[in-house]
């Protein structure tokens, strides 16, 4: 179960032999070659016209104790060598396992070996406490060579040949042609687990490949939900999250068509794996999740609302004071003595009493609007239902 975990999340798998390539090791494979090639006619099924990818990448051989090299302290060509030793193991005539053989080939996008010869006669020994000295150099050479040609070499200026040799090997894990996440990972190895606890501890058997398919279909359509949710989700934040002030509901009903499409369609991009009737079903879950979400925005966008009756209260209550006090200033004052203003005390008692008339007249007219501004939402669709239906009126009678 392991060595199956191992094959389904790695982008480069590390196949560990003892001495040579066997048969044996090659049937341990047969399982994994079956789910690609089901795979693979699962994705041409769906989209006959392209071509796809091999459900694996990368599968490496490594060979402990390999004895076949020529020159143990040539290194180069110790790894030239590994080449023409894989193509023969490949091309082998055994019956057996000549169709692992061809699925091997289907299954990954890339194959190669490598051999370690044996550490030395003081390793294995009990008394061995890890001296490098007591290490065979060539082993030594070949570590170095195989670790930098996995995982890149650490030279801030590598020369040439450490291009050449020591690129890394290393990438990314992809899945129906889609790079994953950690998020995306921890689903998949969630879904493989549950396949394979179920199965071993039932029938007791291997789960077959069909079902394995049945899980990473699972995953992928899953991940893809959960990945176009997130999406949506940062791109309301901005328009209408916690942060944002309050906006108009019509942008929110606006923005959310808007990335409901987006969503969708990278939804239908994502989710490739599986039955038609079993994807739309998670289609269906992500638009009804959006849907809630959308309510979610609205309902929190509500509470950002301004209080429109406490503002309103506050500005009659100010409107009011100006008017009191400018009736009980207009009782004590009187007609001026002269036509031009010159500062006499009618001209300024007048004049307060203009300014106040303005005050409250302006206050007046600002809750006015506001209050039409406020109930717009309620009284625009009544005033387009009437609009449509006095348009409609003389049609009806030309007819």
């Amino acid at each position: 179960a392991i060595f199956g975990l191992s094959t389904f999340i790695s982008s480069y798998l590390i196949y560990n032999v003892d001495k040579r390539i066997g048969e044996d090791n090659l049937q341990h494979l047969a399982l994994f070659t079956d789910y690609g090639r089901i795979a693979l006619q699962a994705m041409e099924e769906e989209n006959p016209s392209s071509k796809h990818k091999q459900p694996f990448q990368t599968l490496e051989f490594l060979i402990r104790d390999f004895q076949d090299y020529d020159d143990e302290d040539d290194v180069d060509a110790c790894v030239e060598s590994m080449g023409p030793y894989l193509e023969r193991i490949l091309e082998s005539s055994n019956r057996d396992t000549s169709e692992v053989r061809d699925q091997i080939n289907i299954c990954f996008e890339k194959l190669g070996v490598f051999g370690l010869t044996h550490p030395g006669k003081q390793v294995p020994k009990p008394k061995y406490n890890g001296d490098l000295s007591c290490v065979e150099p060539s082993f030594c050479a070949l570590v170095h060579r195989l670790a930098t040609r996995v995982f890149g070499t650490n030279s801030a200026r590598p020369t040439a040949k450490e291009l050449e040799h020591e690129a890394g090997a290393v990438v990314k894990k992809r899945i129906a042609e889609r790079y994953i996440t950690s998020a995306d990972l921890f689903e998949y190895v969630r879904q493989f687990v549950k396949v394979f606890h179920d199965s071993l501890n039932g029938d007791g058997v291997f789960p077959e490949a069909k079902t394995l398919l049945a899980a990473a279909a699972e995953a992928n359509n899953y991940n893809a939900m959960e990945a176009n949710l997130a999406s949506y989700k940062k791109a309301m934040d901005l328009v209408c999250g916690v942060k944002q002030p309050y906006v108009a509901l019509g942008k929110i009903e606006e923005s959310h068509k808007e990335y409901l499409k987006l969503a969708l369609l990278h939804f239908d991009r994502i989710a490739t794996m599986g039955s038609k009737d079993r994807i739309a079903e998670f289609r269906d879950k992500l638009e009804l999740k959006i849907t809630e979400m959308k309510e979610d925005y609205i309902a929190n966008n509500a509470n950002k609302r301004p209080d429109i009756l406490r503002f309103i209260t506050i500005l009659l209550m100010i409107s009011s004071l100006v008017y009191l006090s400018s009736s009980m200033l207009n009782i004590f004052c009187w007609p001026p003595q002269t036509l031009g203003f010159d500062f006499e005390y009618a001209d300024m008692c007048g004049g307060a009493l203009s300014v106040m008339r303005d005050v409250y007249l302006t206050i007046f007219v600002f809750i006015v609007l506001t209050l039409l501004t406020s109930c717009w939402g309620s009284i625009g669709p009544l005033l387009q239902v009437a609009l449509a239906g006095q348009q409609a009126t003389p049609e009806k009678k030309n007819q």
